[in-house]
């Protein structure tokens, strides 16, 4: 994830874009530890005066993002309620990775785009994807109506499963180098 997240927000031409993009990212993240910080519950005093100092720290950056949203034309009304849709970045970066006037674009696109659906499945431990690896020769009744199942992989699948990763992740970095090369390059 964190190689798409980088394509995401490194590959865009528009500097405008890639700070808007990074802009969802970080709000998102402070977001996500402003949540954290107020489910904590039954502080003693001094640890309720650091999860205040916390969120006002976070509420200072909130409001920072949402000056920085407004000069990019974005709404910044409903900030703290930001979601950031990784699926979306996913879908985006490898379409920026692997542009439609190459000739084996719309492979690349369709391979990776696959490989992260099926490891996006494992990661998240859903049902299909862990089915996908059961040796259904060796599924056995278990008694009182289960069922057991050995589960296994193979080389040639661990190899697959990080080729998506290792494409990005790639692309992510020479992106880096070249914006890092231009930095003094405002476009």
């Amino acid at each position: 994830m964190g190689a798409a997240q980088a394509v995401w927000v490194l590959a865009p031409q528009a500097r405008s874009k890639r700070v808007g993009h990074a802009l969802e990212i970080a709000v998102d993240n402070y977001n996500q530890q402003r949540k954290l910080v107020e489910a904590a519950t039954a502080l003693t005093v001094e640890q309720q005066a650091v999860a205040d100092r916390v969120i006002a720290t976070l509420d200072a950056r909130l409001d920072e993002a949402a000056a920085l949203a407004t000069s990019l034309g974005k709404n910044p009304a409903n900030i703290r309620r930001w979601k950031f849709d990784m699926t979306r970045a996913i879908t985006e970066a490898v379409g920026l990775a692997n542009p439609v006037d190459t000739a084996d674009a719309a492979v690349i696109r369709s391979g990776t785009g696959l490989l992260w659906r099926s490891q996006s499945g494992h990661a998240h431990g859903t049902p299909g994807s862990r089915l996908s690896l059961i040796d259904h020769g060796s599924v056995v009744d278990g008694g009182n109506g289960t069922l057991w199942g050995a589960a296994s992989t193979s080389f040639e699948q661990v190899v697959t499963a990080t080729g998506a990763a290792t494409l990005l992740l790639n692309e992510a970095w020479r992106l880096y180098d070249l914006r890092r090369e231009s930095l003094g390059d405002p476009s």
